[in-house]
């Protein structure tokens, strides 16, 4: 209110905010998700490795070319404008899907995935209870409310079917399911899509614990802050290892979080689709239209 341009702005607001019911809430759910990954059994020091990796669908080409390296103990972020490969690369490794060239797995790693779909893999018709006891190992199926108890599954919620939960529990329920093995790999792909913050803040916190390998796409910068140790960002079809974390990343290109570089990503589309209205000459019905899409 005491800036100059906002003053008048904010005054406004004031006087909204005085006016405004307040609302009394009685209840407030400060129950949260607790949890730790199971300690890592030791990997072979190569985790993953990748030799002149390339992906197409039919003449669309996602990727060529790629060389990377994964460490054991090393957590790494896949970033960049969706439709560039991330989530693709996260499949050929975790599901072996149809590529060129190498891709290999060291000595004893075992993968646990979160894919970005996880949730419409888990089988409708079945209970929360089920779902659990029938993933478990033998020796854990006891322990199956327990489990679910750590991600807020309680009491009358086990015997809930699947098919009628929200995003976000699908979410947790998958994410309970990755504790029912130890793994020293962890591939996640956009983990925090549909969980609310609390649920993030401990996701996280258990990965920092984690004492595995980890690979995380997402756009969440607040997540990916002090998590990843290495970026492999992915523009143009290629995939680049960029020396720093996150913020120095983002800095590098210029950008206060993700949502800008999706921005920037639909303000080239326009600039090529208005490039191309006026070399093929549209009429005035067709250039009112595209002047419509560009100022939204």
């Amino acid at each position: 209110r005491y800036k100059a341009s906002k003053a008048a702005f904010a005054q406004n607001l004031i006087k909204k905010l005085e006016k405004m019911e307040r609302i009394e809430i009685d209840d407030d759910d400060s129950r949260k998700i607790n949890f730790r990954f199971p300690p890592a059994p030791r990997s072979g020091k190569v985790v993953v490795k990748a030799e002149n990796l390339s992906k197409a669908y039919d003449d669309k080409q996602i990727f060529e070319k790629v060389n990377l390296e994964v460490i054991r103990g090393e957590r790494i972020a896949f970033v960049g404008q969706n439709g560039q490969g991330k989530s693709t690369l996260v499949k050929v490794i975790a599901e072996n899907l149809q590529h060129k060239g190498l891709i290999e797995l060291g000595h004893n790693v075992t993968f646990g995935y979160y894919a970005q779909e996880q949730a419409k893999t888990l089988e409708g018709d079945k209970t929360l209870l089920e779902t659990i006891e029938d993933a478990a190992p033998e020796d854990l199926r006891k322990k199956a409310r327990d489990f679910l108890g750590a991600f807020l599954f309680s009491g009358e919620d086990v015997d809930k079917k699947v098919k009628v939960l929200s995003g976000g529990e699908k979410g947790r329920l998958a994410l309970c399911k990755l504790l029912l093995f130890p793994h020293n790999l962890l591939i996640m792909d956009e983990p925090t899509n549909h969980l609310d913050l609390k649920s993030k803040e401990m996701l996280k916190n258990a990965l920092l614990q984690y004492d595995g390998t980890l690979v995380v796409v997402s756009h969440d910068r607040h997540f990916l802050q002090g998590l990843a140790d290495k970026i492999f960002e992915f523009r143009d079809g290629k995939v680049r290892e960029f020396l720093g974390n996150i913020d120095e990343y983002l800095e590098a290109r210029k950008l206060d979080d993700f949502r800008q570089l999706e921005q920037s990503k639909a303000e080239e589309k326009l600039a090529t689709k208005e490039e191309k209205a006026k070399n093929d000459g549209l009429s005035y019905n067709e250039r009112k239209h595209l002047d419509k899409d560009i100022r939204k």
